[in-house]
């Protein structure tokens, strides 16, 4: 066989080489339309035949109509370098955003970033990925907000747990100094006060505490959240 292919000429061998490529991309894509899912590839040469592929077809789309340019240039734009932080993100993380049908949330807000795109003649790449990168950092902070919003949320009732155990403290204080409010347990009495005033106070800081680290939780585990998380500041 290598006898053989040392006497085809060069352009024979390379269409061979090709072929021998884009063949098994058949079952690859035929596989992931009957799952319904999206094909990892971990090496550069399978990456790209597999991409030449699915250009392909989805340049077929876009002349059937059934794929807009706006959404096919989105897509390329995704893939761009500048933008190769994206693939930073865990497979789990992915999972669940999936899941959730996070990643079609994602496409309908990017849509209203490169809206102002379509309709036109054609669409540079080059706009689309600017397009496409000023809608990931206004999401981005879209995120940022809605942690200090939590936080704004749960400072007042934070302090207001600090301020009742504080009020609390302060009565069992004046009851210590005026023992006459208590003839026969002048320590005893204050003392416990004191100590169930404190315990109340950091008990209702701490649920306070507890509530706003979920709710930050939440948002950090949303397709917003994550994408604050892996973008380089």
């Amino acid at each position: 066989m290598l006898a053989k292919m040392k006497a085809l000429p060069k352009g024979v061998l390379l269409l061979n080489g090709v072929l021998e490529r884009i063949r098994p991309h058949y079952h690859l894509l035929e596989n992931a339309t009957e799952l319904g899912a999206q094909p990892l590839l971990s090496q550069r040469a399978h990456w790209h035949y597999f991409e030449k592929c699915a250009q392909a077809n989805a340049e077929d789309l876009r002349r059937k109509s059934v794929l807009s340019e706006q959404a096919f240039l989105t897509l390329r734009a995704v893939q761009d370098d500048s933008l190769s932080w994206l693939a930073t993100i865990p497979i789990q993380t992915l999972t669940e955003l999936i899941a959730n049908n996070e990643h079609r949330w994602l496409r309908e807000e990017l849509n209203k970033y490169t809206a102002q795109l379509a309709g036109g003649e054609a669409i540079d790449t080059n706009d689309m990925v600017r397009e496409v990168s000023f809608g990931l950092a206004s999401l981005v902070q879209r995120q940022q907000r809605a942690m200090n919003d939590i936080e704004r949320k749960y400072a007042p009732k934070k302090v207001a747990a600090y301020l009742g155990g504080g009020s609390g403290l302060a009565i069992a204080a004046v009851a210590a100094l005026l023992p006459s409010l208590s003839p026969l347990l002048s320590v005893a009495i204050p003392a416990a006060a004191a100590a169930t005033a404190v315990g109340s106070g950091v008990l209702g800081f701490g649920k306070e505490k507890i509530g706003e680290q979920v709710e930050k939780r939440q948002a950090e585990r949303s397709m917003l959240g994550v994408l604050a998380t892996v973008r380089p500041r």
